[in-house]
């Protein structure tokens, strides 16, 4: 992996679809988990991201157990609720394990909601 000139791995990005927070409809992005929050851009190789959401910032992470058509997960701040989805099931898992490992690090109040029930296998 390399580093890149803004201090964060690019390469532990990953495709996933974010819910507009305006439009309500599902969008493409790469998400990339930087030292300081989760960045979602169109394409890996843009610098402007599309919404910025600080590790500071963010009081909750969940699966959303309303969308059972796709495997959806909920990061929480005080001012939004960003809905995230991925591929597959193993995917949310390893991203929620990701978002969790660095907010531990970084000593960040928040609740990690494991009160789910959920199969890798699928």
């Amino acid at each position: 992996m390399g580093k890149s000139s803004e201090g964060f791995y690019r390469e532990s990005g990953g495709w996933v679809e974010q819910l507009s927070l305006t439009f309500k409809i599902w969008k493409k992005r790469w998400m990339a988990l930087k030292e300081d929050g989760l960045y979602f851009y169109k394409h890996p190789k843009h610098n402007n991201p599309q919404l910025v959401i600080r590790l500071s910032s963010i009081v909750t992470l969940s699966v959303d157990t309303n969308n059972t058509s796709k495997f959806v997960f909920l990061v929480v701040t005080s001012e939004k609720v960003v809905q995230i989805s991925t591929a597959d099931n193993q995917e949310r898992v390893n991203w929620m394990n990701y978002i969790d490992s660095a907010l531990s690090k970084k000593n960040e109040p928040y609740v990690f909601d494991q009160a789910f029930d959920i199969d890798i296998n699928i």
